[in-house]
């Protein structure tokens, strides 16, 4: 028997990773999930990295961004692992993954 000491984020990627991608996500890129307007999405809290795959599969370029560096590292092997969705065999294209332990610099609403 092994024992699975992960915790954390780490523990709900590893008991999430075989979900399907987000209803919401599919209902609003349509059937196909092709790229619209300039190819380019955002997926903030990237977490395990679902809905980043399923966005680079269908050709969109995506900007990653998750609190954990866990999950930037997840996605990041994902990129690696994914087959081409162009014809001449080019990588997906992870515009960039980010770790933000806090997002916001400056609150504009701070006294």
């Amino acid at each position: 028997m092994t024992t699975d000491n992960k915790t954390g984020w780490e523990a709900f990627y590893c008991a999430n990773q075989m979900r399907a991608t987000s209803p919401l996500l599919r209902r609003a890129l349509g059937e196909e999930c092709l790229p619209k307007g300039n190819g380019h999405a955002i997926d903030l809290g990237c977490g395990g990295g679902i809905e980043t795959a399923l966005l680079l599969k269908s050709g969109w370029k995506v900007l990653a961004i998750d609190k954990e560096p866990n999950a930037i590292a997840r996605v990041e092997t994902l990129k690696a692992e994914l087959p081409s969705p162009d014809p001449c065999g080019a990588k997906p294209t992870v515009l960039r993954a980010y770790a933000f332990s806090r997002v916001m610099e400056h609150d504009p609403f701070s006294a």
